[in-house]
């Protein structure tokens, strides 16, 4: 767990195996009181990376994940300005695909969270956002 005072903080996992790779990296930048945890676990012989990760925030939040892996990207995202509330996260990258998944739970000012994957060239997101108020999604 990493927390403290205007903390940015980046993490990146990969593997590869021969062509075929599967990785993420992950920015936070966190005001006092959040703290966040990630775990990953990699499968190198078959590349499959499966990461977990919870976020309490306490303040200003941004954070971002992004996928990738052959013939694939995604990214996750989440902001918010005074806000206070959790975020959980996981991932499962294979060769083939992934599968990924988020949780927000966030009050404050200008919160926002979405999520977007672009596999052999086609696109699917999904966002939200609230002025002054609660995201849950």
């Amino acid at each position: 767990m990493i927390s403290g005072p205007g903390s940015a903080i980046d993490v990146s996992f990969s593997g590869d195996s021969g062509a075929d790779n599967v990785g993420l990296e992950s920015s936070y930048n966190l005001d006092t009181g959040s703290s966040v945890s990630e775990e990953a676990t990699l499968d190198a012989q078959s590349s499959i990376l499966e990461d977990k990760r919870d976020l309490s925030v306490s303040g200003d939040v941004g954070a971002n994940q992004n996928y990738f892996g052959s013939g694939y990207f995604g990214t996750a995202t989440m902001s918010g300005s005074n806000a206070g509330g959790h975020l959980t996260g996981h991932a499962y990258l294979t060769r083939q695909g992934m599968q990924a998944s988020q949780s927000v739970d966030l009050s404050g000012s200008q919160v926002t969270a979405g999520m977007a994957l672009t596999n052999q060239g086609a696109t699917a997101s999904v966002d939200g956002s609230v002025a002054d108020g609660s995201l849950h999604s």
